[in-house]
């Protein structure tokens, strides 16, 4: 899993914490876990505070940027776009 995490549902917590910009008590009793939705904010800033520099000073890169996603990265693109923001990042 690209997160790290070795099992399913710790990929499916952490997906669901760092793409949803808003918290949703609905959403996150809706499967009973210790998720907890809208952590955009902060995944957003530890991209562009973190990684993307870390990419910038470690391998060969531009300016030229790209952003998208589907399902919850496509929530995370859009609110990403809602934002104006400078910097633009591939995923998935």
């Amino acid at each position: 899993m690209g997160s790290g995490e070795t099992d399913l549902r710790s990929w499916y917590n952490n997906r669901h914490s760092d793409y949803t910009p808003s918290y949703s008590k609905e959403w996150d009793l809706k499967d009973k876990t210790a998720t907890k939705s809208g952590g955009a904010s902060k995944f957003l800033a530890v991209l562009k505070n973190e990684i993307i520099p870390f990419v910038d000073a470690h391998y060969k890169s531009n300016d030229n940027r790209g952003l998208a996603g589907f399902s919850l990265g496509g929530l995370f693109t859009a609110y990403c776009l809602s934002k104006n923001l400078n910097y633009l990042i591939a995923m998935e």
